[in-house]
């Protein structure tokens, strides 16, 4: 079996950018993966665009090859399908995050994964800030149907193993192995990844004593 990385990145309403990643293990190619990858995340997107503003936009799905002893990057293909967000209301702030947490038969830490989505637009917010049970559900079915779409030609995998840091300098390395996902679920409690605003220009009012 091989494992792949497929990445899903793209542009932010103030001008920073996203990359939001998950793994799948088959016998398949890396052609074959990328094409039933990018039409499983581009259906996806599809669901997942009406709840994300219009300056949100899905550049690129790249499926990368592992190198199974290191993790390393073996190959990769691309597919740029520029998908914007068509949701209807502001965008919530940009370090914000839909949360999909992935769930497999491995009950401890290892066995439990997380993909952060761009954050949503304010009309798909509860009055305390929480995403609507509405567009949980409809974002997790979307995200179900995905994984059921990857399944029929592998499995959507909690990956383990790569690099572990280095011993008196020189890097350690685990070969790769998996866990598979059960199950999936997206927090109605919106996460937040500060790094998605590192690169925008801070605005600041002053107040001269």
């Amino acid at each position: 079996m091989t494992f792949y990385r497929v990445s899903q990145r793209g542009d932010l309403p103030l001008g920073d950018s996203f990359v939001t990643n998950f793994h799948v293990e088959s016998s398949q190619a890396l052609g074959a993966i990328h094409a039933l990858c990018q039409q499983a995340v581009q259906t996806f997107w599809g669901v997942l665009k009406v709840h994300l503003p219009v300056e949100t936009v899905l550049r690129d799905i790249i499926t990368t090859e592992l190198n199974p002893s290191n993790g390393k990057n073996v190959a990769a293909q691309e597919t740029s399908p520029n998908i914007a967000g068509t949701g209807v209301g502001t965008a919530s702030p940009q370090n914000a995050c839909i949360l999909i947490s992935l769930r497999t038969a491995n009950a401890s830490k290892a066995g439990r994964g997380r993909q952060y989505y761009p954050a949503p637009v304010t009309t798909d917010l509860n009055s305390d800030g929480s995403l609507n049970n509405a567009a949980a559900v409809a974002i997790d079915g979307a995200y179900g149907a995905l994984a059921t779409t990857i399944n029929g030609s592998g499995n959507l995998i909690v990956q383990h193993g790569g690099f572990t840091g280095r011993v008196n300098g020189v890097p350690q390395y685990t070969p790769l192995s998996s866990s598979v996902v059960t199950s999936t679920q997206v927090s109605e409690i919106l996460a937040t990844q500060r790094r998605r605003t590192n690169k925008v220009t801070p605005r600041r009012t002053t107040f001269l004593l």
